[in-house]
């Protein structure tokens, strides 16, 4: 799926809504707001996966979503991710919702400048239960193996990072900038 500006994604473009048990296995290119499955949403994204690389010349690029938001549960990913700001190998940008990422991984890569994780690139919501194996590389600032950039007061718990290469400037392993982190184990 190739598209010029915003919102492309191997499934959709934008889903706001109950999306339950898809599939996508193409690649998605465009501006921002890309993702393998889809480009913006979330609301009840529940047991869908992808494969599809997802490529985007400015921000908001995630292997599974480029801004996902609210719930987002048992969902995978295994493409990898590439764009400028905010790119993650799950969700490049998450925003807090009233249910959290849940039970979901990502197995690709992820590559940007600022804000870039092995999962999400910038977190501002809660994740439960999720796991990134893929490499996050950057090129500027804020860069984790399993979160780029956690913000205001976000929380989570029970996620796992398994990769073992992390290039940044900032060298951090995890998370690199956050407000607030509360481990549990």
């Amino acid at each position: 799926v190739q598209g010029t500006e915003f919102g492309i994604g191997g499934f959709t473009g934008f889903g706001d809504g109950a999306i339950i048990n898809c599939r996508a296995s193409g690649n998605a290119t465009g501006m921002m707001y890309i993702g393998g499955f889809m480009g913006r949403g979330g609301g009840g994204i529940i047991n869908c996966s992808c494969s599809g690389n997802a490529t985007g010349s400015s921000d908001y690029v995630g292997g599974f979503a480029g801004d996902g938001y609210d719930l987002i549960e048992s969902c995978s990913s295994t493409g990898d991710a590439a764009g400028a700001e905010n790119v993650g190998g799950f969700i490049g940008y998450y925003t807090k919702g009233v249910y959290p990422i849940g039970n979901s991984s990502s197995l690709g890569d992820a590559a940007g400048t600022n804000n870039v994780g092995g999962f999400v690139g910038s977190n501002d919501g809660e994740i439960v239960g999720c796991s990134s194996t893929g490499s996050a590389t950057g090129t500027g600032n804020s860069v984790g193996g399993f979160i780029g950039r956690n913000t205001h007061y976000t929380i989570f718990i029970s996620n796992y990072h398994y990769g073992s290469e992390l290039e940044s400037p900032s060298g951090c392993v995890l998370v690199s900038y956050s407000h607030l982190t509360l481990p549990t184990n």
